[in-house]
C-alpha cells in the first residue's frame, strides 16, 4: 500500500470521523511517517466513514476495533494493522502497523471521563470511587477489555497518562 501510494500521490483516500480526530491524526501520522500523500475525507463520526469505506468510496479508515470488528469477522473489511506499539488483545493475530513496515508507529486514541476544574474535590472522588465500582463488575472488565486493552482506572494513574498524552 505504502509503494502504490508513492506512486500515485493524492489519489488514496482515508476516511476520519471528523478533523483533528483520533483516527484523522492517526490516518495523518501514517502518511508522515510513510512519506506518502493521502487525501483526508472528514466525516461527521465513524459510522458514515464505515459505510462508506465498505461501499468503496473511500480507500481506507483507522478506526476504533470495537467500530469494525463484525466486518472484518464477516470477510468485508481487511484488516492491515493495528496501531499500537504491542499487539491488540483483541486482534492478536493481526501485526501491528510497525510490524507490517512502519517501524515506530504507534497512535492508540484514548478516553476519559473528565469534569470542570472548580469541581469540589470531594464529588471528583465520589464519582471516581463509583467508576473503579463499576470498573471491578466483571460484565465491564469483559466489555473493556474488548474496546480498551489497557485500561488505566484509577484517577492518579490516567492522571499521568493523560498530562503525557496532552503535553
Amino acid at each position: 500500500m505504502i509503494a502504490h501510494a508513492k506512486a500515485n500521490p493524492d489519489k488514496l483516500t482515508f476516511g476520519s470521523s471528523g478533523v483533528g480526530s483520533a483516527s484523522h491524526l492517526s490516518g495523518a501520522l501514517f502518511a508522515q511517517m510513510a512519506g506518502i500523500r493521502l487525501v483526508h475525507v472528514p466525516y461527521r463520526g465513524t459510522g458514515p466513514a464505515v459505510n462508506d469505506l465498505l461501499g468503496g468510496q473511500i480507500n481506507m479508515l483507522f478506526a476504533p476495533a470495537q467500530v469494525v470488528t463484525q466486518h472484518i469477522a464477516a470477510g468485508k473489511l481487511r484488516m492491515i494493522g493495528t496501531t499500537g506499539a504491542e499487539r491488540s488483545t483483541l486482534f492478536s493475530d493481526f501485526p501491528t502497523i510497525a510490524e507490517t513496515g512502519l517501524p515506530g508507529y504507534n497512535s492508540l486514541g484514548w478516553f476519559g471521563l473528565f469534569a470542570p476544574g472548580a469541581t469540589p474535590r470531594p464529588i471528583v472522588e465520589k464519582v471516581s470511587a463509583d467508576v473503579g465500582k463499576v470498573l471491578t463488575l466483571p460484565e465491564a472488565r469483559q466489555r473493556l477489555v474488548e474496546v480498551a486493552p489497557s485500561l488505566n482506572r484509577t484517577r492518579p494513574m490516567f492522571s499521568r497518562h493523560s498530562s503525557t498524552k496532552i503535553s
